[in-house]
């Protein structure tokens, strides 16, 4: 399992049991869809405060949706 999530499970009081072990690919992905609305949620604010058509806008919507790709 990805040791970021691990260790934000941990913190969020799950503790290592077999629920953990047994579920991996369904808890990564769970937490990867999380992630995944937050950026879209990021990146549309800074459209919002920005405006559609501004170029650092618009960098900087890129750079948050393409964090996406990092592990």
């Amino acid at each position: 399992m990805n040791e970021r999530i691990k260790k934000l499970a941990e913190q969020a009081g799950f503790m290592p049991s077999n629920f953990i072990s047994r579920w991996d690919a369904e808890f990564v992905l769970f937490a990867e869809l999380i992630a995944a609305k937050e950026r879209e949620a990021c990146a549309k604010a800074v459209e919002g405060y920005c405006g559609a058509w501004d170029d650092q806008g618009y960098a900087l919507t890129q750079i948050i949706r393409a964090r996406g790709g990092q592990a």
